[in-house]
Parts: C-alpha cells; sequence; structure tokens
C-alpha cells in the first residue's frame, strides 16, 4: 500500500453506519430499528458526535491535521440484529450515492 501524498490535498467523504448483524436473529433490521438508535446528516453527526471518542472524531482529526477536504453524509446506528432490510440499506446509502453522483469533493472515500 503507497502511502498519502502529503503535498495533495485530498477530498474525503466519509459515512458512518453501525449494525452488528446476527444470521441467527430470525427478526430483520429494518429503517425504525435505525430510526430508533439515530440517524444523522452531516453537520448535524458532526455537532453530536465529532467530539466524542468515535470513528468520526478521529477522521475529523486527521482531516483538520492532514488539511483534508472533508465532507461528512451520514451517521447511522441500530442495536444487533437481523440482517439489514434491503430498504434500510437502501434508505442509508442513498445521500451517500447521491453526494457521490453529484461530484461530491472525492479523492478518498471512508
Amino acid at each position: 500500500m503507497k502511502p498519502l501524498d502529503t503535498q495533495k490535498k485530498y477530498k474525503v467523504l466519509s459515512a458512518e453506519l453501525y449494525h452488528e448483524s446476527n444470521t441467527l436473529n430470525r427478526f430483520p433490521t429494518n429503517l425504525a430499528a435505525f430510526q430508533t438508535g439515530f440517524i444523522l446528516n452531516g453537520q448535524d453527526a458532526i455537532n453530536r458526535r465529532g467530539k466524542a471518542n468515535t470513528e468520526l472524531a478521529g477522521v475529523l482529526d486527521i482531516a483538520k491535521i492532514q488539511g483534508w477536504d472533508h465532507c461528512h453524509i451520514l451517521s447511522a446506528k441500530a442495536e444487533a440484529g437481523g440482517k439489514v432490510t434491503k430498504e434500510a440499506f437502501e434508505h442509508l446509502c442513498s445521500p451517500i450515492l447521491k453526494a457521490v453522483k453529484q461530484g461530491a469533493p472525492m479523492t478518498v472515500l471512508c
């Protein structure tokens, strides 16, 4: 794996989707399960999770240190359960894919 070019300004798009799928659990994890957990868009996610001990906070710290142009799209979490339904997955991925298709600044997706 090549190291990042420290002279280049990276454009980073990030999103968080948290769920522990248990294939033995017969109850699927639907969109309501994520709504019970949390679904936070962009700046709301940064405001609520950006200073806590989270992966997003780590990305934000490194983005600041490295001078990245960072765009956070979504943070979502549901408690452990059965497989995520297609409806929930597509709903959560939709804003991420939309940002990419609309040309969100991106050299790296994390």
